[in-house]
């Protein structure tokens, strides 16, 4: 039991002095192959979750659930950060949020809406290049829904931005490039114990 105790101290010590950083939101990168989602991970408590479960997709995912846990307000989880997006997006439910926030599987509900607010209020200036080497038109459009009410509430105002490339040769092998999100200071999200 001493030996698993302080195996554990060592864990926590290695991740309270892991270069975690709450200014800005994990990138899409850091998710874009699992050695990188594993590399956010201290090296320690990665070999020992390597030898406690054997499933690559669930190493990267307890992982970073135990290093939020451990530093629920100096870091942000990339794989809990997106997964907490995606629940949001398909079911738009802040009871299923906040439920698996509570349990450390995700963030939560405000720290969702933070992000949206973060990424909407995003101040960059220049717009992302697609492929530099054709043309690119970026389009816009909004949508109005519900503006007719009885108390005139509850309307819906939403802007979209797509962009379209075109390329003179028959392989286009672009990408977009992506900014960091700028994470607003607004209000503090909710922190459970």
């Amino acid at each position: 039991m001493r030996i698993v105790v302080a195996a554990a101290k060592l864990i926590k010590s290695k991740i309270r002095e892991a270069p975690y950083s709450t200014e800005h939101y994990p990138m899409s990168t850091e998710l874009s192959s699992l050695s990188t989602a594993k590399q956010w991970v201290p090296e320690l408590l990665q070999t020992f979750v390597d030898n406690v479960v054997h499933h690559d997709t669930k190493q990267a995912a307890i992982s970073q659930c135990i290093v939020q846990a451990a530093r629920p307000r100096s870091a942000i989880a990339p794989i809990l950060l997106s997964l907490g997006v995606s629940l949001d997006h398909m079911f738009g439910s802040e009871w299923l949020l906040n439920t698996l926030a509570h349990l450390r599987f995700s963030v939560s509900y405000d720290e969702v809406t933070r992000f949206k607010h973060s990424a909407a209020q995003s101040e960059e200036d220049v717009l992302s290049q697609s492929c530099p080497e054709s043309f690119t038109q970026w389009s816009a459009d909004n949508i109005d829904h519900n503006l007719i009410t009885l108390h005139g509430t509850g309307g819906f105002h939403g802007m979209g931005i797509i962009s379209m490339s075109v390329s003179n040769s028959t392989v286009v092998q672009g990408h977009f490039s992506e900014s960091e999100v700028l994470r607003l200071k607004g209000r503090k999200s909710r922190i459970f114990t």
